[in-house]
């Protein structure tokens, strides 16, 4: 499709056409969403909250709708707007508490915090990710930023076993990526052997995996 291969113009002006035809129908849902995603990914930021938002006024029950207000909070990080991201991922954790998104939008509060180098509050919102989804793959990007606060304390030895305990979800995307990122603080402090250890357990473990470059500094 045009949006898979990264035709967003072409694809906004078929989603349009669909949406005029089937408003009411399955397919005219799922071009509502798809263009809040598609003018999010031309840097159309408004008109991207625009029909993101309208698409969880018409169909709130929908299964999508965390999803969404997750992407909408997405949006807003997007244009640097970081206090309306965190109103947004707030309102939905208190709407979609038992979402699977629930705790993406905790650790996105704890990314805007960072962002704004606000790291108190940023450490607060990752401990809350742990306390809250014990077994989220989001607790290894918790315990990963909780650590490098502990470090930047002066705290290392707790920080390095934060790290630790980030690596108990190694198995998944979320932890693969953040034990590259522990991979570099390694290598940062020239401590090689360690930063060597977790690049080839990475290596054995996700070979066909595309790593890619997960900072947030």
């Amino acid at each position: 499709s045009n949006y898979n291969l990264g035709n967003y113009k072409e694809a906004i002006e078929i989603y349009n056409k669909i949406r005029e035809e089937y408003a009411k129908e399955e397919y005219g849902k799922n071009a509502l969403y798809q263009l809040g995603f598609c003018y999010g990914r031309i840097g159309a930021y408004p008109r991207a909250i625009e029909y993101l938002e309208q698409f969880l006024k018409e169909y709130p029950q929908d299964e999508m709708c965390a999803n969404i207000v997750s992407t909408i909070g997405d949006v807003y990080i997007a244009q640097e707007k970081y206090s309306d991201a965190i109103d947004n991922y707030r309102k939905g954790i208190k709407t979609y508490s038992k979402s699977p998104a629930a705790p993406r939008m905790q650790s996105q509060i704890g990314f805007c915090y960072f962002k704004m180098e606000k790291y108190d509050d940023m450490r607060k919102e990752y401990e809350q990710v742990i306390k809250n989804y014990p077994e989220s793959e989001y607790c290894s990007e918790a315990n990963y930023w909780t650590g490098w606060k502990l470090i930047r304390d002066g705290k290392k030895e707790e920080g390095i076993k934060r790290f630790n305990e980030a690596k108990r979800w190694k198995d998944t995307f979320t932890g693969r990526t953040i034990q590259f990122k522990i991979g570099e603080y390694f290598y940062s402090e020239k401590e090689y052997d360690s930063a060597e250890k977790e690049y080839l357990e990475i290596i054995e473990k996700a070979e066909d995996i595309e790593m890619v470059d997960t900072s947030i500094e």
